[in-house]
């Protein structure tokens, strides 16, 4: 019964994705700081979340967020259980909604529209595997171009996911 449960699901996030016009999957992060501005690729991010391997872009701007390489890394990697049915289900409660929209001021489309539903699609793409969240998954599975990063953030968004995943009951 879940693994159709999980066909519907990942059924209705491809069309909503595709329904909306939206890339598949993002290609860009920028990552946000005060002033500054840096576009990375998502191939420069997953390489620095597997290898701990910065590129020159993520490097500056690291430095100039006065951030830690290794908690970023950790945060962007480190599973949190979470079933993508319930994340669907979860993710379209009113509880979930607010949710969606307090963690949007962090991960968003850089045109500030849509961002409940990218990010929606998002989480539960990268649940529907092995129904883990990573960060970098949730990135890469970004349903747009470009995602725009509160860089100085990433580290509370993933306290706040983990938050929620633990409570609630998952399974």
């Amino acid at each position: 019964m879940k693994s159709l449960s999980q066909a519907i699901i990942s059924l209705l996030v491809t069309v909503g994705i595709l329904g909306g016009g939206s890339a598949i999957a993002s290609e860009t992060i920028i990552f946000k700081y005060k002033m500054f501005r840096e576009s990375i690729s998502v191939g420069e991010l997953r390489t620095f979340a597997d290898t701990g391997e910065l590129s020159s872009s993520l490097e500056f701007y690291l430095e100039k967020s006065q951030q830690e390489p290794e908690r970023l890394q950790q945060a962007l990697i480190t599973p949190i259980p979470a079933d993508s049915v319930f994340l669907y289900k979860f993710f379209n409660s009113f509880p979930g909604e607010l949710a969606l929209d307090q963690m949007s001021s962090i991960v968003q489309h850089p045109s500030g529209t849509a961002n409940r539903q990218s990010l929606r699609a998002a989480f539960v793409s990268s649940a529907l595997p092995d129904d883990n969240l990573r960060l970098i998954e949730v990135m890469e599975n970004y349903p747009t171009a470009e995602v725009l990063v509160q860089g100085d953030r990433v580290i509370e968004f993933y306290e706040n996911l983990n938050q929620i995943m633990e409570n609630f009951d998952r399974k």
